[in-house]
């Protein structure tokens, strides 16, 4: 991040990362909340070719077939950010979000595998709900699969210390869920911090719905939804 002589009155914003989904509308959300307004994004795909020490030794159109992993090397122009500490808090914002984005894709197909053991389990549950209640539960969560939900996170909870609380287990966490959150200069879980706005469900129904009190990261800024089985 640099503030060109070129030109004052714009700050660049340049990054380099493995190409993957929502790294433009995730970073653009960002730079928004962050109050900044975008001028121009330039966003060339190349494939690149790195030694052991991640040096490059080779680059080519992505539309060559090689063995070089498909790089995203983004360059946003937007408003002039003056005071070194906004940019070192911009910076931050913005390591905050990548990381959200790899854990959300890099987990994505074990959250889709652990969705399908859902769906299985739901046919084993107990004969208080019929059959028409876990058939109809089984195809809305097939749905959600059929690339109708973004999973971003997931994680199992087991009862906690009364019968008004759930315990999310840390070893379950998947996606968002294993991103440190900055707060107050420390560094916490989204495990932690996440799921304190998941309530005990009242009812004994095979699903249940809420809303999250926090903004997602990732893809769109707005509040997420939680599912519960």
């Amino acid at each position: 991040m640099h503030n060109p002589a070129w030109d004052a009155e714009r700050t660049l914003v340049e990054l380099l990362v493995e190409d993957s989904p929502f790294l433009i509308d995730s970073i653009t959300v960002e730079l928004h909340r962050q109050n900044l307004r975008i001028y121009q994004v330039i966003h060339p795909l190349l494939q690149i070719t790195r030694d052991g020490q991640s040096k490059i030794t080779g680059i080519e159109n992505f539309h060559n077939k090689n063995t070089g992993a498909l790089e995203s090397i983004m360059q946003f122009h937007v408003t002039y950010v003056e005071k070194e500490e906004d940019r070192q808090a911009l910076a931050r914002g913005l390591c905050t979000v990548l990381e959200a984005v790899r854990l959300a894709v890099a987990d994505w197909k074990p959250m889709v595998a652990r969705a399908e053991e859902t769906v299985h389990g739901l046919g084993e549950a107990p004969n208080k709900y019929n059959k028409k209640t876990r058939q109809e539960v089984q195809d809305f969560m097939r749905w959600m699969k059929d690339n109708h939900f973004t999973f971003l996170g997931t994680c199992d909870f087991v009862p906690g210390e009364n019968a008004e609380n759930l315990k999310p287990v840390s070893s379950s966490a998947l996606g968002i869920f294993k991103l440190d959150y900055p707060r107050n200069g420390h560094k916490v879980k989204g495990i932690n911090i996440l799921t304190h706005t998941i309530p005990l469900f009242a009812n004994d129904d095979l699903v249940n719905f809420s809303k999250s009190t926090h903004k997602s990261l990732v893809h769109r800024h707005g509040y997420m939804d939680y599912v519960a089985f």
